[in-house]
């Protein structure tokens, strides 16, 4: 990634009160639970101060609970952390959101993975500390290789490949995660061959989150 992990959590001090890690979840997410047990001593397993948790879809119900489990007070008398893993955000869930980062309870600390930071509304993104992986190495390499054979295939291809999506989406196959996923790998790649038309890319990949 761009910074290490790492090397960040470590010159923050004192910790910021909510992080966002940008790119592949999985890898980021060991990374963060590794940097958090090592260079912390916050262990996930049986740790009452530390919640976990991954959703498809981040919606009103999941923010409106995490107001409430973050205004506790933690067990052990020092901080709180909170890592959630999201695909997309809902409008109505990123404002909630937002009043929970203005205003966050003391010693309370936020770790969010996304695989784009479009994912979060322009005001939510403002109170956080993004860590940008910012390449395809943290994508799913078999996505990498279904965005490479996208962008080099013809146009008719692409939008057949485009309707089998939504088929597939639609059948209850490959979920809205994956999309996200795909989306992510195609500007990667599309950052590298074309820097100049990603201004415009990433409005319209925004538009289609909020959809």
């Amino acid at each position: 990634m761009k910074e290490s992990l790492a090397s960040v959590l470590k010159l923050d001090r004192p910790l910021h009160h909510a992080y966002c890690l940008v790119g592949g979840r999985q890898r980021l997410l060991d990374e963060l639970f590794s940097v958090m047990e090592r260079d912390f001593g916050v262990s996930r397993k049986g740790n009452p101060d530390l919640w976990f948790k991954e959703f498809e879809l981040f919606g009103i119900e999941a923010s409106r609970f995490l107001k409430e489990m973050q205004s506790r007070t933690a067990a052990g008398g020092g901080k709180k952390f909170f890592v959630i893993a999201v695909n997309s955000v809902t409008t109505e869930a990123g404002n909630a959101l937002l009043k929970v980062l203005e205003e966050p309870t003391a010693g309370t600390h936020f770790f969010f993975v996304a695989p784009r930071l479009e994912v979060f509304l322009p005001t939510v993104r403002s109170r956080l500390r993004i860590l940008d992986a910012g390449n395809t190495e943290d994508i799913q390499d078999k996505t990498c290789r279904e965005a490479e054979k996208f962008l080099a295939a013809s146009l008719s291809s692409r939008i057949l490949f485009v309707k089998s999506l939504v088929n597939d989406f639609d059948s209850g196959g490959r979920g809205g995660g994956f999309l996200l996923e795909f989306l992510s790998a195609v500007e990667a790649i599309m950052r590298k061959k074309f820097p100049p038309a990603l201004k415009e890319a990433g409005l319209a990949y925004e538009a289609l989150y909020r959809s």
